[in-house]
């Protein structure tokens, strides 16, 4: 079993939970980090999630994401992918196209171009 590298923390009255991804979302780590998303949500009413320091994704990464807004919304709580997104990330959205999911912060979405100016 692979251990994901991430830190979690929390508000102190618990609205609101910061997980920073920093471990390849890769199928390899999936149930690790299905178990994770659960200990977050279950901390705090508002998730946000951040995978700007990762650089390999793939689409079971895009289903836990997926199904983890499925659980926030029927327990009434939110998820958001915020921060920097990764071009292999925007990528990987558009090789399964997904459009824009309600998780997915727009305004964070880099593109090709953008990311080669930085």
């Amino acid at each position: 079993m692979s251990t994901i590298l991430y830190e979690l923390t929390n508000d102190p009255s618990n609205m609101n939970a910061v997980l920073v991804l920093k471990s390849p979302l890769t199928i390899q780590n999936a149930q690790e980090l299905k178990n994770l998303f659960q200990q977050a949500l279950a901390q705090a009413k508002n998730l946000y999630i951040l995978h700007d320091e990762v650089d390999q994704f793939d689409i079971s990464y895009l289903q836990l994401l997926i199904a983890l807004d499925k659980t926030a919304t029927s327990l009434k709580k939110t998820v958001r992918v915020t921060g920097h997104q990764p071009v292999r990330f925007s990528e990987l959205l558009k090789l399964c196209g997904l459009p824009t999911f309600s998780w997915l912060e727009k305004e964070t979405i880099v593109d090709e171009q953008t990311e080669e100016q930085r």
